[in-house]
């Protein structure tokens, strides 16, 4: 398997998405709160309901509403494509996956780590990252 065979593999398993941005035309898909006592909270339009988000340590809240919880930053959603990880290729990847994982002696189930061998899969990683919002300057 080469990087290309490993990208059309997780091209076939990426989503699409939004990506929520401060830049942006038309109306507002969300609105950013801030961070409250290191509480971080998010309203966002789902459908017709408008969704709002507090994470609060390891746990957090969801609350509904029809109009949205308003504030001084709109945010403005951006289409992208969400590529999978490299566990999630491993995981759910055809059998040309399976076949590669079997070369390198290596289970679906085993997380990707550094001590993967070869490069196609650490060479996919760089690529995801590049495409993650997590990952990227934006």
């Amino acid at each position: 398997m080469n990087l290309a065979a490993f990208q059309a593999e997780a091209e076939r398993l990426a989503r699409p998405g939004y990506l929520l941005r401060k830049i942006g035309t038309g109306d507002p898909a969300g609105y950013w709160h801030g961070i409250e006592e290191g509480q971080p909270c998010v309203s966002f339009e789902s459908g017709s309901r408008w969704l709002t988000v507090t994470v609060q340590g390891g746990a957090g809240s969801v609350s509904l509403s029809e109009k949205p919880y308003k504030s001084d930053v709109p945010l403005y959603a951006e289409h992208y494509v969400s590529l999978p990880p490299v566990d999630a290729v491993f995981l759910q990847g055809s059998e040309l996956v399976g076949r590669f994982l079997a070369e390198h002696d290596w289970s679906r189930t085993e997380p990707f780590n550094d001590n993967f061998p070869g490069q196609i899969a650490h060479e996919y990683e760089a690529l995801w990252q590049s495409n993650c919002p997590l990952y990227r300057e934006i």
